[in-house]
C-alpha cells in the first residue's frame, strides 16, 4: 500500500473518530436545551443519553456481524451519523427524537471496531500503536 493511500485512510479514520466524540461531548451539553424546547420530563431527558450510549454499543456489537468491506463501514456510519443530524433538525417531538438519537449514535458505532482492524491492517508492526493513537 502507497504511502499517500495510508494517509488518506488514517485522516478518514481520524475525521470519523472525531466527529463521534465531538457529537458525543455537545450532546451532553445541548440535552438541557433540547429538553426546554420540546418541554421534556428528567426521566426523558435521561432516555435520551440513555439512547444514545444504546445506539453505540449495539452497532459496536453488530458491525462484527456486517458483510461489509471495512472502509465502506467507516464511511457509511459516518454519513448515517450526518444524514440523522440534519434530521435533528426537523424533530417536533420527543417520539421522533428518540430513534434520530439511536441512528446517531449507531452510525458513530460502526466506526470502532472496524476502523481499528483496518488501521491495523495498513501499518506496519513498528507504527501501529501510533497511528491508532493518531485516530
Amino acid at each position: 500500500m502507497t504511502k499517500g493511500r495510508m494517509v488518506y485512510i488514517l485522516f478518514a479514520c481520524w475525521l470519523t473518530f472525531f466527529w463521534i466524540i465531538s457529537y458525543r461531548a455537545v450532546y451532553f451539553t445541548l440535552v438541557p436545551l433540547i429538553s426546554l424546547d420540546l418541554g421534556l420530563m428528567p426521566g426523558q431527558a435521561g432516555l435520551l443519553v440513555d439512547m444514545l450510549f444504546f445506539g453505540y454499543a449495539v452497532a459496536v456489537w453488530l458491525s462484527s456481524f456486517i458483510p461489509a468491506r471495512r472502509k465502506a463501514l467507516v464511511i457509511g456510519g459516518l454519513m448515517l451519523s450526518l444524514a440523522s443530524q440534519v434530521a435533528v433538525m426537523g424533530i417536533t417531538t420527543f417520539s421522533m427524537l428518540l430513534p434520530i438519537t439511536f441512528l446517531i449514535s449507531f452510525g458513530g458505532g460502526l466506526y470502532l471496531p472496524r476502523g481499528v482492524s483496518l488501521i491495523s491492517d495498513i501499518s506496519n508492526s513498528r507504527n501501529r500503536g501510533k497511528m491508532i493513537q493518531y485516530s
